[in-house]
């Protein structure tokens, strides 16, 4: 009186025939992606360009001193400026020398012939 039970694999009796997947969007296309990699790095080199140009570069700029000098020396002895103002005419040309950015290189104006900025105290 034993009764066997039939053995049945371990399958879903109503599974599926197939199992529908989800519809995915479209994925970007290459030219998208490199079109978009492009503009990145356009615009990125032209900041760091820019960004080096502006703070770190090194440029060359003149200064008038020798004419500047001549002119105070004129107005001194012709007796236009006191020994007060002459004095503070030197000091806010120090001052200028003084307030010129580190990436500027100062040659006298004599040596300067062209293309370069020309400070005039």
């Amino acid at each position: 009186m034993t009764e066997k039970k039939e053995e049945k694999p371990l399958v879903a009796e109503s599974a599926p025939a197939e199992a529908k997947k989800p519809e995915s969007k479209p994925a970007i296309s290459m030219l998208k992606v490199a079109l978009i990699v492009l503009i990145i790095s356009l615009f990125s080199s032209a900041v760091s360009v820019f960004v080096y140009d502006r703070f770190y570069a090194q440029k060359v700029a003149a200064i008038d001193i020798k004419g500047y000098l001549a002119e105070q020396k004129d107005l001194y002895t012709a007796g236009k400026l006191t020994d007060d103002q002459f004095e503070a005419k030197l000091d806010t040309l120090e001052a200028l020398v003084d307030s010129v950015p580190k990436n500027k290189a100062l040659i006298t104006g004599d040596v300067a012939v062209r293309n370069i900025e020309i400070i005039k105290p």
